[in-house]
């Protein structure tokens, strides 16, 4: 929106001449290259979406203004979207576990005995599994195999 309001200002009193959906498409393309921080393939991605060679030196330049402009930001190459993420202490997954990840098996984290279900079970036992383990997910078993798993939801849910 303000790169097409720009746009305007600037056909309305600099020049006639000037298309104002290139200010627009500069303006998404910068807004979403530093929410996110990647300019070079949004630079493309704009390029390509509007078909239009003659965007490119405007969309790059953009692009680029609002990349340096989130890495003058507190030193940091994540994009603003990050940032506020850490501020407010919200967690997210890394890409890449740490490496101790690599060596530990789901026997490792697992509670022992592990609390199961049979594929076919009682409505009583199943609410005893629900009431005795704050679990959030049941192997669903039938005799030693493993056939499944099953949520606490979706437990509630058929129980209800």
């Amino acid at each position: 929106c303000l790169g097409r309001l720009v746009g305007q200002l600037v056909k309305e009193y600099v020049n006639s001449d000037v298309f104002a959906g290139t200010y627009a498409i500069a303006g998404a393309s910068a807004m979403l290259g530093g929410v996110h921080s990647w300019s070079i393939a949004f630079v493309f991605v704009f390029v390509e979406c509007s078909s239009n060679v003659q965007f490119l030196i405007p969309v790059a330049v953009a692009s680029g203004v609002a990349k340096f402009t989130t890495l003058s930001m507190e030193g940091n190459s994540d994009g603003i979207y990050d940032m506020v993420m850490k501020r407010r202490k919200i967690n997210f997954l890394k890409p890449t576990p740490r490496w101790e990840m690599g060596l530990m098996k789901a026997g490792d984290v697992m509670s022992r005995p592990p609390h199961c279900v049979n594929v076919i079970d009682t409505i009583g036992s199943l609410v005893e599994a629900l009431r005795s383990s704050t679990h959030n997910g049941f192997p669903v078993v039938s005799g030693k195999r493993l056939e499944g798993l099953i949520t606490r939801s979706e437990l509630r849910t058929l129980l209800s």
